[in-house]
C-alpha cells in the first residue's frame, strides 16, 4: 500500500468518524432544531463514507496488483535461473562419473539441485496460478522431465556399477579361496562352497548388458565385459578343480574295485569316496536351477570330511551327480568303460551355444521351479515388510481438514486398520505355507476373497480423500503433488495391490502348462486384484450421484457403468447409465464437485419390468431395453461406444434377467401349492371362490366344479384359463409371462434362451 494512502486510512479523525458517525447522525436526526433538519450532514456523512469504501477498494486493488507484480518477478526471476545457472548444473550430471565413489558424490549433489529446483518450480506454478502463461508452463514441464531423465540415468548407472562392484567381489573372494584351499579334497570343498555363494547369473549379466547400452557410455560396457571376463574365468577354475577330483580318482578306483573283486562287468558298484562328496542330498524336493556359466548347488553332504562320508553312501543307494548341467547316478558314472573324462561336461548346457541349444526339459523345469520359489519368497518378504508398514501409526490430519473430509479420514484409517488385522492374521501366514508349494498361491488368494474386498473400500476413500485435499484451498491448485496432508502410510495399500499383481503375473508365466487348474486359480487370482481399483472408483461413482432419492446400496451390486447414447423416440442424449442387480439408473456426467465426478440423476427403472434385444441396426453397437408400464411400452436403445462394451452390457442383463426368471418361476409355484391350487397354474382364484360360495346360498353345486373340487376341462370354464380378473391376487409375473413377455411368446423364449426379449 502507498504511504500517502496508508497515512490517510490511518488518520483518527478518519477512524472515529467511521466509529461514530452514525450514532452522530442518529441524535442529530432527533432533534428537534429547525437548522439541523434538512439533508445536509446524511449526504456529507455518506459522501464521505463512500469516498472512504472507494479509497479502501483502491489500496485492495493495488495490494493485489503487487502481489501479482511480485509473482510475476518471481517467475521471470526462476525462468531467468533455470535458462542460465539451473542449465549448467543440469548439464553438468551429463556425465556423473565412471566409478561408484564418483557416482555417490554426484549424487548427494543431484539431491541438493533437485530440492533447490522443485522449490523454485514450485514458486512459479504459484505465480502461474495467478495468471496463466502457456509458454512459461511450457518451459516449466519441459526443465522437469529433463531433471527426471538425469535422476533415471544417473540411478541406472549408480545400479551398474554397485553390480560391477559386488561382481569383481565375488570374483576375489572366489580366488582367494581357490588359492588357499590345498590339493586334492580340499580344492574341491572350497570349489562346492563357493558355488553355493551368491553369484550373478546369466540373466544379470544381460541384464546389466542392456543397462549399459542404454546408457550409452562405452565404460560401462567395457567394464562390463571385464566382469564378465573374471567370472567365466572363475567358473573355468571351480571346473577344473572338479573335474579333476571328481572324473581321474572316480575312474580310477573304479578300475582297482573290479580288479579287487574280481566282479561282473554289470554288477553293482558303490560310489567311490571323491564322487561321495559330490553327491546330491537324498531328500526330495525342488533345487536351484544352474544358470548357463556354472554348477549347479550341491547338497550339504559335500561338506562332510572323514571316513565316515564314505561309509555313509555306501549305505544308502544311488543319488545324482549334477555337473554343468548334466545329471547321471553315481552307479552310472562309476561303470562307464569309456573315457574318465566322458561324464564331466565342460560345455554351457543352458546356453543358446551349448550342446542342447536353450536347454532340455528336465534343466527348463528346475529352473522354472528355482523362479517359482524365488518369486514365492519375494512375495512372503513383501507381505512382511507390508505388514511391518501397516503397523506404523499415521500422522493425525492437519487443522486445515473439513468435518467431512475428517469423517473420511477415519474411515480410511478404519479400513486400513482392518487390512492390518487380516494380512497380520491370517494372510502372512498362509503365504509362509504355500514356501514350498509355490503354484498354491493362486488358490490362496481366492480364499481370501471377500478380505480383499476391504481393498475396493480403501480406494473409493482413499480417492475421496485425495479429491477432498485437493480441492481444500485455492492455492493448492496449481500444486501438481497429491497434498501435504496425504501420508505415505496412506498410500501403501494400493501400492502393495498393485505388487501382488505384478508378482502373480510373474509366477503365472513361470506355471507349466500341463498345470491347468493352478494356472486358472492364478489367473483368477489376478483378475480378483485387478477388479479391486474397478470397484473401488465404481463406488465411489455410486456416491456422486445426485439428486436420487432411491437407496442405491439396497439395489445390488454395480454390475457395469458406462457412458451411452440414449435414444428414446426423437429425443437423443449422452447418458452416463449405471446397471444394479434391481436397478438400470439414467444419469448425466456433470463438472468435478471438489475434484471428484458427479453425476445428476435422471431417471430409473426396476431389472424386474425390463426386457432386452441383443441387437439394433447394423453398426453391431445398439441394443434396446424396453419396459413394461401400466399403459404403455417404453423402449430406449443404447448406443456403445466398442463392441466390447456392447457385448459386456447385453451379456449381463440376459444373465441376470434369466435368473430373475428363474426366480419368479419358482416363486410362483411356492404361492400356487401354498393356495391348494396343486400344479395347475394361471387359475382364477376369486372367480373359483364366487363359485363356491354362490352354491353354498343356493344349495346347487356348480356345474364346473366335480366331486374332487378341480376344475373340468369343458367350455364353460375356459375364461378362467385366461387372463386373470383385475382384482385377483395372482403375481403379475405369473400372469404376464416370464422375462416380461406376452404369454404367447413364453413357451417359446423359455425353450429358446437367445430369443430377443
Amino acid at each position: 500500500m502507498p504511504r500517502p494512502l496508508q497515512k490517510v486510512l490511518a488518520d483518527p479523525r478518519l477512524t472515529a468518524l467511521q466509529r461514530d458517525g452514525g450514532a452522530i447522525l442518529m441524535r442529530l436526526r432527533s432533534t428537534h432544531s429547525s437548522k439541523l433538519e434538512g439533508q445536509g450532514p446524511a449526504t456529507l456523512y455518506q459522501e464521505v463514507d463512500e469516498a472512504i469504501h472507494q479509497l479502501v477498494r483502491l489500496s485492495n486493488l493495488h495490494v493485489q496488483q503487487q502481489e501479482q507484480r511480485q509473482c510475476l518477478r518471481r517467475l521471470q526471476q526462476v525462468l531467468q535461473w533455470l535458462s542460465g545457472p539451473g542449465e549448467e548444473q543440469l548439464a553438468s550430471f551429463a556425465m556423473p562419473g565412471d566409478t561408484l565413489s564418483a557416482l555417490q558424490e554426484t549424487e548427494l549433489r543431484f539431491r541438493a539441485f533437485s530440492a533447490e529446483v522443485q522449490e523454485r518450480l514450485a514458486q512459479a506454478r504459484e505465480a502461474l496460478a495467478l495468471e496463466e502463461n502457456a509458454t512459461s508452463q511450457k518451459v516449466l514441464d519441459i526443465f522437469e522431465q529433463r531433471l527426471e531423465q538425469v535422476e533415471s540415468g544417473l540411478h541406472r548407472a549408480l545400479r551398474l556399477q554397485r553390480f560391477f562392484q559386488q561382481a569383481h567381489e565375488w570374483v576375489d573372494e572366489g580366488f582367494a579361496r581357490l588359492a588357499g584351499a590345498g590339493p586334492g579334497r580340499e580344492a574341491v570343498l572350497a570349489a562346492l562352497a563357493l558355488r553355493r555363494a551368491p553369484e550373478p547369473s546369466a540373466g544379470t549379466f544381460q541384464e546389466m548388458r542392456a543397462l549399459a547400452l542404454d546408457l550409452g557410455s562405452p565404460a560401462a560396457l567395457r567394464e562390463w565385459g571385464r566382469c564378465r571376463a573374471r567370472c567365466q574365468e572363475l567358473e573355468r577354475r571351480i571346473q577344473q578343480h572338479l573335474g579333476e577330483e571328481a572324473s581321474p580318482r572316480g575312474y580310477r578306483r573304479r578300475r582297482a574295485d573290479s580288479a579287487s573283486s574280481g566282479g561282473a562287468q554289470w554288477g553293482p558298484h558303490s560310489p567311490s569316496p571323491s564322487l561321495s562328496s559330490l553327491l546330491l542330498p537324498s531328500s526330495p524336493g525342488p533345487r536351484p536351477a544352474p544358470s548357463h556359466c556354472s554348477l549347479a548347488p550341491c547338497g550339504e553332504d559335500c561338506e562332510e570330511e572323514g571316513p565316515e562320508l564314505a561309509a555313509e553312501a555306501e549305505g544308502r543307494p544311488p543319488r545324482a551327480v549334477l555337473i554343468r548341467g548334466l545329471e547321471v547316478t553315481s552307479t552310472e558314472v562309476v561303470d562307464r568303460t569309456c573315457s574318465p573324462r566322458e561324464h564331466v561336461l565342460l560345455g554351457r548346457a543352458g546356453g543358446p551355444d551349448g550342446p542342447w541349444g536353450v536347454g532340455t526339459p528336465r534343466m527348463e523345469r528346475k529352473r522354472s521351479i528355482s523362479a517359482q520359489q524365488r518369486l514365492v519368497s519375494e512375495l512372503i518378504a513383501c507381505e512382511q515388510d507390508y505388514v511391518a508398514t501397516l503397523s506404523e501409526p499415521v500422522p493425525p490430519p492437519g487443522p486445515e481438514l473439513t468435518p467431512e473430509l475428517r469423517g473420511t479420514w477415519a474411515a480410511a484409517l478404519s479400513a486400513r486398520e482392518r487390512l492390518r488385522s487380516f494380512h497380520r492374521t491370517h494372510f502372512l501366514r498362509e503365504l509362509q505355507g504355500c514356501a514350498t508349494h509355490p503354484l498354491r498361491i493362486g488358490a490362496c488368494f481366492l480364499r481370501h476373497g471377500d478380505q480383499f474386498s476391504l481393498y475396493a473400500q480403501y480406494v473409493k476413500h482413499r480417492h475421496k480423500l485425495e479429491n477432498g485435499l485437493a480441492a481444500l484451498s485455492p492455492s493448492s491448485k496449481g500444486s501438481t503433488e497429491a497434498g501435504p496432508y496425504l501420508p505415505r502410510a496412506l498410500q501403501q495399500p494400493l501400492e502393495q495391490l498393485a505388487r501382488y499383481g505384478r508378482l502373480l503375473e510373474e509366477l503365472l508365466r513361470e506355471a507349466g502348462p500341463e498345470l491347468s487348474s493352478e494356472r486358472q486359480a492364478l489367473g483368477a487370482a489376478v483378475q480378483l486384484l485387478q477388479e479391486q481399483e474397478a470397484r473401488g472408483r465404481d463406488l465411489l461413482a455410486v456416491e456422486a450421484v445426485r439428486g436420487c432419492e432411491i437407496d442405491l446400496k439396497e439395489q445390488g451390486q454395480l454390475l457395469h457403468r458406462d457412458p451411452f447414447t440414449v435414444i428414446c423416440g426423437r429425443k437423443k442424449c449422452l447418458r452416463h447409465v449405471f446397471l444394479f442387480e434391481h436397478l438400470l439408473l439414467f444419469s448425466k456426467l456433470k463438472g468435478p464437485e471438489g475434484g471428484s465426478e458427479m453425476f445428476v440423476y435422471k431417471q430409473a427403472f426396476k431389472t424386474a419390468d425390463m426386457g432386452l434385444t441383443e441387437n439394433i441396426g447394423d453398426s453391431g453397437l445398439c441394443f434396446e431395453l424396453w419396459f413394461r408400464r401400466r399403459r404403455a411400452r417404453e423402449a430406449y436403445t443404447l448406443q456403445a461406444t466398442s463392441p466390447e462394451i456392447k457385448l459386456k452390457w447385453t451379456s449381463s442383463i440376459a444373465q441376470l434377467l434369466w435368473r430373475q426368471a428363474a426366480h419368479n418361476k419358482e416363486l410362483r409355484v411356492q404361492q400356487m401349492v401354498s393356495m391348494g391350487i396343486g400344479n395347475k397354474p394361471f387359475l382364477d382364484i376369486k372367480a373359483l371362490g364366487e363359485r363356491t360360495l354362490s352354491a353354498l346360498l343356493t344349495g346347487r353345486a356348480p356345474e364346473t366344479l366335480d366331486s374332487s373340487g378341480d376344475v373340468s376341462p369343458g367350455p364353460r370354464n375356459s375364461p378362467s384359463l385366461q387372463t386373470p380378473h383385475p382384482g385377483s391376487s395372482t403375481p403379475t409375473l405369473a400372469s404376464r409371462g416370464i422375462l416380461g413377455l406376452s404369454r404367447q411368446s413364453h413357451a417359446r423364449a423359455l425353450s429358446d434362451p437367445t430369443t430377443p426379449l
